[in-house]
């Protein structure tokens, strides 16, 4: 699936050392439209989200298939897609997107957050929920069809990290997400906790 070569990170992200590696680290918040082509190696440092807020700053994550993204080993480096935002991870049955860790050791990185504007369990009434482990992220309205983007043919490997006790970040965590939100052949190997 390699369609060209590698000649500078894309917008939306940053060399990291020098152009020869074609490591590129992703911003930590996405706006607008990004693009993570599978010509280099992505690398996500500390909490990274796409779009800044819930329904505020939105951003639209493309990765095409065959990207490796690898978290950076920091504590809690996590990807979140925040309501209102998307991410669509298209990969192929021969070219998967792979998120990994820095070590294939369980929990070297945080994983994945979605976040939608579907019902969530703690409100009736169409009022955000805050997850958990992070206060910060907050979730969930009255979309009940709403999309979140598309996630086929990705795998996440080593993740899941622990905020505080029986309060984690898993390989995949979805809040209030609609039924609009694609996942399909995606596979969680050697996760920490759940």
């Amino acid at each position: 699936v390699y369609t060209q070569p590698f000649t500078a990170c894309p917008t939306g992200t940053t060399a990291v050392g020098a152009a020869e590696n074609r490591t590129c680290k992703i911003n930590n918040t996405i706006t607008g439209d990004v693009r993570l082509t599978n010509n280099a190696t992505y690398v996500i440092d500390g909490p990274t989200r796409v779009g800044s807020g819930r329904n505020t700053g939105q951003g639209r994550l493309t990765i095409d298939p065959g990207t490796l993204i690898t978290g950076s080993g920091a504590a809690l480096s996590y990807l979140a897609i925040q309501p209102g935002s998307k991410l669509f991870a298209e990969g192929q049955p021969f070219a998967p997107i792979i998120f990994t860790g820095p070590t294939r050791s369980n929990g070297s990185w945080a994983g994945l957050v979605i976040a939608g504007n579907s019902q969530c369990n703690a409100s009736q009434d169409g009022t955000p929920c805050t997850f958990e482990a992070v206060a910060a992220q907050q979730f969930g309205g009255n979309l009940t069809t709403e999309s979140s983007g598309i996630l086929k043919y990705v795998q996440v490997r080593y993740a899941g990290q622990e905020v505080r006790p029986n309060e984690e970040l898993n390989s995949i965590t979805l809040l209030g997400v609609g039924s609009g939100t694609v996942m399909e052949n995606v596979q969680v190997y050697g996760g920490l906790d759940d």
